[in-house]
C-alpha cells in the first residue's frame, strides 16, 4: 500500500533520512513526488501501487508537490514523477519520469538488494 505524505509528515521522514548520515536508515523506502494533473504521474499511479503490494519489505510513499515548494526544493525535485529511493545501505537513488513496471521492479530489487 502506498501512503500519501503531507507536509506535516515530512518532519519525521526527513529526520529519519538525516539520521541515516550518521547511523543506518532503519527501513527501505521510496517516495514518489508527483503532480495530480501530470499524465505521466497518473500513468505511474497503478504501477507504483502494484509494486507496493509486491515488495512488502519496502515502504512506499507519495507526495503531491503542487504548492509544496519547500518539499520540492529540499529534495531537488525538478520533474515529475520523480522516485527517490532511500535504503539502509546507500545514498539516495533518483529516477525521473515515467518508467515501465518491469524496469522499476528491477531497480527496486537492485537498490534494496531484494
Amino acid at each position: 500500500m502506498v501512503k500519501e505524505l503531507h507536509k506535516n509528515d515530512f518532519t519525521e521522514i526527513i529526520n529519519e533520512i538525516k539520521r541515516s548520515d550518521s547511523e543506518p536508515l532503519k527501513r527501505n523506502m521510496i517516495i514518489e513526488f508527483y503532480i495530480s494533473t501530470c499524465p505521466h504521474c497518473l500513468a505511474m499511479e497503478p504501477v507504483f501501487e502494484e509494486l507496493s503490494d509486491e515488495f512488502k519489505e519496502v515502504d512506499f510513499f507519495k507526495t503531491e508537490i503542487t504548492g509544496e515548494h519547500d518539499i520540492a526544493k529540499l529534495f531537488n525535485i525538478e520533474a515529475t514523477p520523480t522516485f527517490m529511493f532511500f535504503s539502509e545501505n546507500d545514498k539516495p537513488v533518483e529516477i525521473l519520469g515515467e518508467i515501465h513496471k518491469d524496469k522499476l521492479r528491477e531497480k527496486i530489487r537492485k537498490v534494496f538488494d531484494i
